[in-house]
């Protein structure tokens, strides 16, 4: 019974602290429409997918692989602009994107 009354009190406890702190992946947890491809990657840097098959197209073409989230997909199909499955895809690569990161980061 005390093992019991431990586990339900564990289980509130998680329950009160994950609607108080929010998530840094929320927006990647809702399906979001997004206004144009800047807007979207924002929350999805290498672009998103409609499926894994889709973004492993892509991250053999050598690109960045972008994230895999159905809803959100389907709300910003108009951002597919040539139909591969990967809507805002970036082009770069993930060393390209790493270099121009560092190089931000070191500006001041």
């Amino acid at each position: 019974m005390k093992l019991l009354l431990k586990i339900v009190l564990a289980l509130t406890v998680v329950s009160v602290i994950s609607n108080v702190i929010p998530s840094p992946f929320a927006s990647w947890a809702q399906d979001v429409a997004y206004e144009n491809c800047t807007d979207l990657r924002l929350d999805w840097p290498s672009g998103v997918a409609r499926n894994e098959k889709a973004a492993q197209k892509i991250s053999v073409a050598g690109t960045a692989a972008p994230r895999v989230h159905a809803g959100t997909y389907a709300l910003n199909t108009r951002l597919d602009a040539d139909d591969n499955g990967v809507g805002c895809e970036n082009k770069k690569t993930g060393a390209q994107l790493l270099g121009e990161a560092i190089r931000e980061s070191t500006r001041s």
